[in-house]
């Protein structure tokens, strides 16, 4: 039989290489988390077992019509790993949720191997306008912009780097793409292609990989289309 929590501060997400502890007893006030915990129940591991939707409006936590669930973590909880049951496919209305152990992946990870440096030295155009980028304004760039997903904090993993998970960029045109992916996550809406809009998806954010389809992901794919 599993051992369970008792109360919703009894565990706190283990870093890497440690053991879980015990939340030191403070006065705070009772966060979304506390009550998921309390709610969701989960084993020492941070399993749990299912919870129907119906349920989560008594425990204090909202899930309105559109569901609660962005970039993979529900109500915002990113220290836990969620599993989502749905009516039928990946974009259709979730029935219950259940908690598949603690998160503990590390961060996004900025870091660019030496083999891709290497293998970019010999594109010579930004991938987004085609034209050749001088010498000072080369900059290899993350294609997918949305770093706090956890499919892509896995992508750019140091031992999980691939070349066409990069592109080159010319420098103001990185920055430009890097405010609008900023603006994406923040907003939780997708830009559009000036005159194509989306290569696969729409302006929602889908719960995997969510730059798919994006014309400052994937420029690839808008070539040739009128």
């Amino acid at each position: 039989m599993r051992s369970r929590a008792k109360n919703p501060s009894q565990f706190v997400r283990p870093q890497a290489g440690s053991r879980l502890e015990p939340k030191r007893e403070v006065m705070s006030r009772v966060t979304r988390r506390d009550r998921a915990i309390e709610l969701f129940n989960p084993d020492e591991a941070g399993f749990s077992d299912w919870v129907l939707t119906a349920e989560f409006m008594g425990a204090d936590l909202p899930w309105p019509k559109n569901g609660n669930m962005r970039r993979g973590a529900a109500w915002q909880i990113n220290d836990i790993k969620w599993g989502a049951k749905r009516r039928g496919n990946e974009r259709s209305e979730i029935l219950a949720l259940r908690m598949e152990g603690w998160q503990t992946r590390a961060a996004f990870d900025q870091f660019i191997a030496p083999k891709i440096r290497k293998a970019m030295d010999e594109v010579r155009v930004c991938n987004i306008s085609m034209l050749p980028v001088p010498q000072q304004d080369r900059e290899i760039d993350h294609r997918f912009g949305n770093k706090e997903h956890p499919d892509y904090v896995e992508l750019y993993e140091r031992e999980n780097q691939k070349f066409d998970d990069f592109q080159l960029l010319h420098r103001i045109q990185n920055g430009q793409k890097r405010q609008m992916c900023k603006t994406c996550v923040a907003d939780e809406s997708r830009p559009p292609h000036p005159t194509l809009g989306y290569a696969e998806g729409d302006a929602s954010i889908p719960e995997r990989f969510p730059c798919n389809g994006c014309f400052l992901a994937e420029p690839e794919r808008f070539r040739g289309l009128n």
